[in-house]
């Protein structure tokens, strides 16, 4: 599965496996300890899930997690910004 991280100045994509397992946190800046954009392998699916660091909004308010469908979009805030 393909993630594709959305930014003013640029697109970023990152690959997920083909088997669902694991977990894979990404960021625009690879040396950011915290990452934007986390998911993991939830009973076969891509879960997207919120941290202390970056939140998963439905809307305006942050929620836990949430399964990934494909050709689908995310928002995802981090340090005040909102990212898709």
């Amino acid at each position: 599965m393909k993630i594709t991280l959305y930014l003013d100045n640029k697109i970023i994509e990152f690959e997920l496996p083909n088997e669902i397992e694991g977990s894979f946190s990404f960021d625009e800046d690879p040396k950011s300890d915290s990452k934007l954009i986390n998911i993991e392998a939830v009973e076969g699916k891509w879960v997207l899930y919120s941290t202390p660091d970056s939140s998963v909004l439905n809307g305006t308010e942050p929620i836990m997690n949430i399964p990934i469908k494909n050709n689908s979009f995310y928002n995802i805030k981090k340090d005040n910004q909102i990212y898709l």
